[in-house]
């Protein structure tokens, strides 16, 4: 494998179309796993609204972006959105590895549930914060920070060395993360623009492609 900078194999952009490869192969399953991931978190996400506006006496989204409720929605969903992106990562990482796509491996990781919650509040901090720094601050973090979860699920890591393990794997390639990131980013949220319904047609692309890019960095690095 080719290797990038710093030593590590370098970010390779025809993990997307590996991705599309494998997806085809599978599409009816996948829409089924979009389609529970997507249900599940926007109904968390919108109970966790609804609490909220509860607690502050305000219209459900009444609150202005750059204040502690904001902050505090944004923490709380991503929080949530990074526990169930962990078993798609998952059902994912398998199928690519051979051993076929099974709903069950979505739920397969509540082994690893304290982990998980860990990772998924600290990338949540993270990246609210980036967030709230505008756009391009958001998808660097993010790009560097995507193995973050897959080392966790796969290699049982605790929550502050995956992180850690992730910005290490990916900090000398950072931008070429970032523009993989972005790039996969837009390509599983691109059904939203079908009234939303879409989105179960092209999330998977976005897990597989983070899939692949995983295992090609996992392939291609000695283990510690």
């Amino acid at each position: 494998m080719q290797p990038g900078s710093g030593g590590y194999p370098a970010i390779r952009f025809d993990a997307i179309s590996r991705a599309w490869t494998v997806y085809r192969d599978q599409m009816g399953m996948w829409i089924a796993i979009a389609l529970i991931v997507a249900l599940i978190t926007v109904a968390v996400v919108v109970l966790i609204d609804i609490a909220i506006a509860l607690a502050l006496n305000m219209p459900l989204g009444a609150w202005s972006p750059w204040t502690a409720s904001s902050f505090v929605s944004g923490i709380l969903s991503s929080t949530v959105a990074y526990l169930i992106t962990a078993g798609a990562l998952n059902a994912a990482i398998k199928q690519i590895r051979g051993h076929g796509l099974r709903l069950d491996y979505l739920t397969e990781v509540s082994a690893r549930g304290a982990k998980l919650l860990v990772v998924a509040v600290l990338m949540a901090l993270v990246t609210t914060v980036a967030t709230m720094l505008f756009v391009i601050p958001f998808f660097v973090a993010a790009g560097l920070l995507m193995f973050s979860i897959p080392l966790v699920v796969d290699k049982d890591m605790e929550a502050v060395e995956a992180i850690r393990r992730s910005f290490e794997m990916l900090k000398s390639q950072w931008l070429m993360a970032t523009l993989f990131y972005l790039v996969i980013a837009l390509i599983g949220a691109a059904g939203i623009i079908a009234c939303g319904v879409g989105v179960i047609f092209t999330l998977p692309i976005y897990y597989l492609s983070i899939a692949f890019a995983y295992e090609d960095y996992m392939s291609g690095i000695a283990e510690p």
